[in-house]
């Protein structure tokens, strides 16, 4: 089984950025869809659309995103039958699918992979997709990740969070922490490779065609890179002007635009 994974909160309404992707994600992907929240306005539009819909408590999303983010991973085997075998790719909700995300699994070898950004950072990978082999060893980098994200000990995420250039606060369990922690698997990929974790474990770079970022482009070349299928996901974040955000339901042009990409896909 295929599960593609999301948390999200605040409302979803029909050619929203999050509606967006959900269909878009459909058109290229037999995928099980999960999404998480601890509150949807609208959700039973998520489920008219075969999307499965699991309700946590506010308390565990406030002030604590990313690290719920990547909690609710382990409660996946519970809420959709997860079993050893499975694959589980995380998503954002701002991303476009243009190719089928899950060919990772068919086109690499890995137990947790991760995507590095096609621009320029300090921060060399984006949180907005990574993914998983369920199985023990997985299981195990998982634990690993929420332990460390509710108590740094691991010394390289350690001296990343006290060194970090936005917040230093080692209590801080929102923005970035998840992020901050996939940058130091990519950093440490060989020695945990290796083994230095304690437990085996392969984790893997899959490249910033598993999560291209909206940067810059002309309408021309977004739709040029659509049609032409150069990644296959487009992740609309930073100053895209598309996100949803900024999106408004009412307004023609944003819809037809739209309409527009998932013709193309």
């Amino acid at each position: 089984m295929n599960v593609a994974y999301f948390i999200y909160h605040g409302n979803i309404r029909e050619w929203d950025l999050f509606d967006v992707s959900i269909r878009s994600l459909q058109k290229v992907s037999d995928c099980k869809i999960v999404v998480y929240t601890p509150k949807l306005d609208n959700y039973e539009y998520l489920e008219q659309l075969g999307v499965q819909v699991v309700h946590f408590e506010l308390d565990d999303w406030e002030n604590r995103k990313m690290t719920c983010k990547v909690e609710c991973t382990l409660t996946l085997p519970e809420s959709c039958g997860l079993k050893y075998g499975d694959n589980v790719m995380v998503f954002d909700a701002d991303l476009l699918f243009i190719k089928d995300p899950f060919n990772a699994f068919k086109e690499h070898e890995f137990d947790f992979m991760y995507t590095t950004r096609n621009l320029s950072s300090e921060y060399p990978v984006n949180g907005g997709v990574w993914g998983f082999r369920y199985n023990e060893n997985s299981n195990n980098l998982l634990h690993f990740f929420v332990g460390n994200l509710n108590n740094p000990s691991w010394q390289p995420y350690y001296n990343a969070r006290i060194n970090h250039a936005h917040n230093r606060q080692l209590d801080n369990l929102d923005w970035w922490v998840d992020q901050d922690f996939l940058c130091e698997l990519h950093y440490n990929e060989n020695e945990i490779n290796k083994g230095s974790l304690g437990f085996d474990i392969n984790i893997k770079n899959v490249g910033p065609e598993y999560n291209w970022i909206y940067s810059g482009m002309s309408e021309e070349d977004q739709f040029s890179h659509i049609k032409e299928k150069k990644s296959y996901i487009l992740h609309y974040k930073g100053s895209s002007g598309r996100r949803w955000s900024e999106f408004d339901m009412y307004n023609e042009e944003q819809v037809n635009y739209w309409k527009k990409v998932l013709d193309l896909i």
